[in-house]
């Protein structure tokens, strides 16, 4: 019975368990019973066992985890069973425990569904076909798609927005932070252990979080720094608290779904409250459209179903319909940015008039060693005669111009 999903869903075929569980008689030597008493024990050897689901707890998986750590697990079989395990499981830490855990769970399935059961969770996730050690490669691709979505829009932000445009770095901040959560993403649903997932969860909240951040920071600006540093000390302090408790007080997944949906519902919120307020803005469109789409996404992961045909699941389409949304979200960023630059540049030209108009300069008593001694200091002279001119004319030093006239008389340009 096993050796059919063995060579479809552990494509190395070598490891020992099939060898041992294909043979009829041992297939008959397992009994549901057997392992009852046992089954704490073995689960307690098993590391950061995730919440009991109804997979795990049928007693089909009990008995087939019983017997194939019994038999391949043991200290005398371990070096049988590095020998025989193809080298992409090894690179993806796959040990013994990890894949009884796996061939179990396929067995289990194989059971259910020929008894007309549904497919349930074991350890609380989805069965996934596997592919050259990879847990959920559906997942693993829409994960790296987002990345590369943030990586790009962030390029292409970076080219058209100069970095002296207000609100630049709180927006480069939101792009790495973005990048390093869907990178720790791809690698969560490649590999499942306990290290990868709390990175996935403490990443994926560093963006949640910095979302409401960086909306304040809009909101409130950058110009001030001490109103910058108020507002930065508390996210700071409470991103440090969650990962304190998740990582040494208790890994409550209850928990960390509430601070997630919270801060989540006050950044659609607030984005949406600010759209509405700029809605004389024609860009804010984008952004709106944005937040509808995030927060109608969500609906699949409160509608989880199993995966269709064991590759593609709720959460994984989660993930699929995420990775678009980055190529409007910075669209909306470099809009914004561009306008609050023009708005910041028309702010500096009124001012400067006014200080024109106050303080009015006689340009006509310059001479052209003044004009000299300008070019001296800032590499460039400007021809006194067409000061209205936005071009450096005149390289420092230079006392005549290439028609014959001298630095203040009329530039070439205007002869």
């Amino acid at each position: 019975m096993l050796i059919r999903w063995a060579g479809l869903r552990r494509p190395s075929g070598g490891f020992l368990f099939c060898k041992v569980m294909v043979g009829p008689s041992h297939a008959r030597g397992i009994t549901r019973t057997a392992v009852a008493a046992s089954l704490a024990a073995l689960l307690l050897c098993l590391f950061d066992v995730a919440s009991a689901s109804p997979g795990d707890q049928s007693a089909e998986y009990k008995s087939c985890l019983r017997r194939c750590r019994g038999i391949n697990c043991t200290q005398e079989k371990q070096t049988t069973f590095r020998s025989g395990q193809a080298w992409y499981l090894a690179l993806l830490l796959w040990d013994c425990a990890d894949e009884c855990r796996h061939e179990c769970m396929w067995h289990a399935v194989d059971v259910l569904q020929a008894n007309g059961k549904p497919v349930p969770q074991f350890h609380g996730k989805w069965p996934f076909w596997r592919f050259y050690g990879i847990q959920e490669p559906a997942s693993v691709i829409f994960s790296i798609l987002n990345g590369i979505c943030h990586l790009w829009m962030w390029r292409k932000f970076r080219r058209l927005v100069p970095p002296s445009a207000p609100f630049y770095a709180i927006w480069k901040g939101q792009a790495v932070l973005s990048i390093n959560a869907w990178f720790w993403s791809a690698v969560f649903h490649a590999r499942d252990t306990p290290l990868t997932e709390k990175l996935d969860y403490y990443c994926a909240f560093s963006v949640v979080l910095y979302s409401l951040y960086s909306l304040c920071m809009r909101v409130l600006g950058t110009k001030s720094a001490w109103l910058s540093i108020s507002v930065t000390m508390p996210f700071a302090a409470f991103f440090v608290y969650h990962i304190q408790y998740l990582n040494f007080v208790h890994f409550d997944y209850g928990y960390n779904m509430k601070a997630n949906v919270i801060t989540g519902l006050l950044n659609s919120i607030g984005w949406l409250g600010w759209c509405w307020h700029h809605r004389q803005r024609g860009y804010v469109w984008k952004g709106i459209i944005v937040v509808f789409m995030l927060d109608a996404l969500l609906l699949l992961e409160l509608g989880d179903f199993p995966p269709w045909h064991f590759l593609v699941d709720a959460h994984a389409l989660w993930h699929l319909g995420t990775a678009p949304l980055p190529l409007l979200w910075y669209r909306f960023l470099i809009d914004d940015s561009l306008y609050e630059l023009r708005e910041k540049k028309n702010a500096g030209k009124v001012a400067n008039g006014l200080h024109d108009w106050f303080f009015p300069s006689d340009e006509s008593t310059r001479t052209p060693k003044d004009v000299q001694n300008d070019g001296e200091e800032f590499a460039a002279g400007q021809c006194t005669s067409c000061l209205s001119h936005d071009e450096f004319l005149i390289k420092a030093k230079v006392q005549v111009t290439q028609n014959g006239n001298s630095i203040g008389e009329d530039c070439p340009k205007c002869v």
